[in-house]
């Protein structure tokens, strides 16, 4: 079936310029908020962690060990699946769960530089004192 003159679907130049929708949502676009999600709900649980457990600075990681045995798991469900649409959706999930792992990691040892960086500060205010 011959394409239309001025049918955005059959000309790359004319797709990209084609006007977008603004109600339209893509997959991706879902995907990337997702994600997004994802890496802001991890480094903030590790903040929480962080403010509830201080004494205990290994607590604000357990999350992100726990998401990334999630992503493992997903990936390896990948190898047993029973279909492709399955599986993209298991290694859908395992990239999320990977990202917040990444993000969590990431938002603790920050924590543990800043809080390593006060303490060091306080040292140094309370030897000039003395």
């Amino acid at each position: 079936m011959p394409m239309k003159t001025g049918d955005a679907r059959g000309d790359p130049k004319e797709a990209a310029s084609a006007p977008r929708d603004p109600e339209r949502c893509d997959a991706l676009d879902t995907f990337i908020f997702a994600l997004l999600a994802m890496i802001i709900a991890f480094a903030s649980f590790a903040w929480a962690l962080y403010r509830i457990f201080l004494p205990h600075r290994w607590v604000k990681y357990v999350p992100s060990a726990v998401a990334l045995l999630v992503a493992a798991g997903q990936l390896y469900a990948v190898r047993t699946g029973t279909g492709w649409v399955a599986e993209l959706g298991r290694v859908l999930v395992a990239i999320l769960f990977l990202a917040g792992s990444v993000a969590g990691i990431v938002a603790a040892a920050l924590l543990d530089r800043l809080e390593r960086l006060r303490d060091a500060r306080e040292e140094a205010e309370g030897h000039r004192d003395a």
